[in-house]
């Protein structure tokens, strides 16, 4: 007697029931097919099995009907042929659902939204993508119809159901983030050392330097960066000299301020300190005249220089020369004094008030 071509014959009850379980339930795959892609799994894992003792039973019934002739033909056709049997199949909706969900990972696709890019400085719009997953209810349905096909012929069809993305529009993104490249912020930077005023307009393509675009559940966020935005100081400075400095990380926050609203910020020129190679014949009091800097703010600097014996190929430090302006900075009001000519000159708005 075989199990469509499993032998069980002249085993005992626990040898057939271990071979036909191996054979059928852990040696066998079944291709399940949800028409996109294939996956090979046991048959357990869809819920579907052959029940090895129900199938003993049914082939313990060969020559065993109770009828002299019909045993009698049964015995004599399995002794010269073989019997062939059918295998029991069960069916058990919990573990196909168990399974079903176990496999969803596998055969599913997320929906990707719509989302919002930038390349090179221009907006691009990404449509979002349908994805699919596991329509469980509908699987099972159409496992429960024929169990014994699907374990006989090894297939089975998977059902998917569409998933659509969460965000298809980003229109109101795109608007905003056109918004903030398009602005119009401008920068005034003012040297209280050398009365220097510079004005700018942020540009486009600064901007988007440090436009940032994430999303969350409801769709792209548009911001803009301030740690990105203290960076393009940087290239600032490489334009106003190596001496000459803007703070970023200081007016980083009031430069997004003022893109976002297309207004303008005020900035201080700072400076950078310097260095100086001392000559033959130079004294610190010298030095310190001939930089524009009192010899004790040298001297702060560079700790344990000695006044008296300055030394020819020493370098020193040069504190920067804002140093020398420890009270906030008035933009519109600017006294100058010069030594040398014993002369206090006042301005205010660019015009002089007095000299004395």
């Amino acid at each position: 007697i075989n199990v469509l071509g499993t032998d069980i014959g002249a085993k005992n009850y626990t040898e057939a029931a271990i071979i036909l379980h191996k054979t059928w339930n852990l040696d066998r795959a079944v291709a399940a097919n949800d028409g996109v892609n294939t996956l090979r799994i046991l048959p357990g894992e869809i819920g579907i099995q052959v029940d090895p003792i129900a199938t003993i039973k049914n082939a313990q019934k060969i020559g065993r009907t109770g009828q002299f002739l019909t045993d009698a033909e049964q015995i004599i056709s399995s002794y010269r042929n073989g019997m062939i049997i059918a295998p029991v199949v069960i069916f058990d909706f919990e573990t196909a659902k168990a399974g079903l969900e176990n496999l969803t990972p596998r055969m599913s696709r997320p929906a990707k939204n719509a989302m919002l890019k930038l390349d090179g400085g221009e907006l691009i719009e990404v449509p979002g993508e349908i994805g699919y997953t596991i329509n469980i209810e509908e699987t099972i349905d159409l496992l429960d119809v024929d169990p014994y096909g699907i374990m006989i012929y090894g297939s089975a069809n998977i059902v998917l159901k569409p998933v659509l993305p969460h965000i298809n529009n980003v229109s109101d993104a795109t608007e905003k983030a056109n918004k903030l490249l398009d602005s119009t912020a401008s920068i005034h930077a003012y040297d209280p050392i050398t009365n220097d005023q510079v004005s700018w307009q942020v540009r486009r393509e600064d901007i988007s330097q440090w436009l940032s675009i994430d999303s969350d559940e409801n769709g792209p966020v548009v911001r803009l960066d301030e740690n990105l935005a203290a960076e393009y100081f940087t290239k600032i400075n490489d334009q106003i000299g190596p001496e000459r400095k803007i703070d970023g990380e200081m007016y980083s926050s009031q430069l997004v301020e003022a893109v976002q609203n297309n207004g303008s910020i005020s900035t201080i020129i700072n400076y950078n300190r310097t260095s100086y190679l001392v000559k033959e014949g130079d004294t610190l009091l010298k030095i310190a005249w001939k930089l524009g800097f009192p010899f004790w703010k040298i001297m702060e600097v560079n700790p344990g220089l000695d006044p008296d014996n300055v030394i020819a190929g020493t370098e020193l430090i040069i504190p920067a020369k804002d140093e020398l302006l420890p009270l906030p900075i008035v933009t519109n009001k600017r006294i100058i004094i010069s030594i040398s000519k014993q002369r206090l000159w006042a301005y205010e708005n660019g015009e002089l008030l007095g000299k004395h």
